[in-house]
């Protein structure tokens, strides 16, 4: 066999098999999917918590952040506050949830007695604010859990991250 019978039958070959992998993908509606394995935690207010909402300093971010970039994540309910925090510690300032629902919550961010501003946060939308010489932006998440898990909470998550 030569070199150029053999190329043209291994071309052939490539062919025939890219041709079969297509033929065999299911078709653009494709069968039915199986059941989600989890289910969407849903926001719950009860009363405050001992001790308030518990959270993590800021500190670089997972993933993809944008350089420079400072995250930090916390749990709150109604009633509960924590503060936002250096990597050193020092406390920048604080936040505390007033009042909330499972699709919105409200919160007060505390920068000093005097400075105080009332905040609506939708589920699953950010919104960016100023304090000192920094803009950070507060996320709350939706949440998802196994489906054997509980799917109700009295606290919800929420990430701040220190933009640069």
């Amino acid at each position: 066999m030569t070199r150029r019978m053999a190329m043209l039958l291994a071309f052939a070959f490539i062919g025939f098999c890219t041709q079969t992998i297509r033929s065999e993908e299911p078709p653009a509606d494709g069968p039915p999917q199986p059941p989600s394995l989890t289910h969407r935690v849903i926001f719950v207010p009860d009363k405050a918590h001992p001790g308030g909402g518990s959270c993590m300093r800021l500190s670089p971010g997972p993933g993809p952040a944008k350089p420079g970039s400072l995250f930090m994540m916390a749990h709150a309910g109604v009633g509960d506050d924590f503060p936002v925090q250096s990597p050193e510690g020092k406390t920048i300032f604080e936040i505390a949830m007033t009042d909330g629902a499972d699709d919105r919550v409200v919160l007060e961010v505390r920068v000093s007695k005097d400075d105080k501003q009332k905040i609506e946060l939708d589920r699953d939308k950010t919104i960016t604010l100023t304090v000192g010489s920094h803009q950070y932006e507060l996320y709350y998440p939706s949440v998802s859990v196994n489906l054997t898990d509980k799917n109700t909470s009295s606290q919800v998550m929420l990430i701040v991250t220190q933009m640069p």
